[in-house]
């Protein structure tokens, strides 16, 4: 049997495997602290970061609010509103993002919707 994965979409851009600025989010955000630095980073700048691929090889997207996050948990369909969607200012989401990048070091980039998953290894 195979593992299967949650689908996660949002609004956000994801930060370049293997570059300085995934260093970075690995160093903050995979600490023991149990999550507390990434979960007072998200409060303060009204953001997610939204670990996705693999428990064992953790990617990050940098996102806006998770009002706009639609996650579909391994088995459980979602449904996707586009009118909701739709109704993201994206001028204001990419400020957000081009913000809250500057605050952790990072480059910022325009966001776009995107697709992706997760896996924690386990069935």
């Amino acid at each position: 049997m195979g593992t299967s994965n949650d689908a996660i979409l949002v609004y956000g851009f994801a930060i370049e495997l293997y570059s300085d600025d995934e260093e970075r989010c690995s160093e903050l955000f995979d600490g023991n602290d149990g999550g507390e630095k990434r979960e007072q980073f998200e409060r303060k700048h009204k953001v997610d970061i939204v670990v996705h691929c693999s428990e064992d090889n953790p990617m990050y997207i940098l996102t806006v609010s998770s009002s706009y996050h639609v996650v579909a948990a391994r088995g459980y369909p979602e449904k996707v509103q586009p009118a909701k969607l739709a109704a993201l200012d994206r001028v204001k989401a990419d400020a957000v993002l081009a913000k809250a990048a500057t605050a952790l070091g990072i480059t910022p980039k325009t966001g776009a919707w995107l697709l992706c998953s997760y896996t924690d290894g386990g069935d």
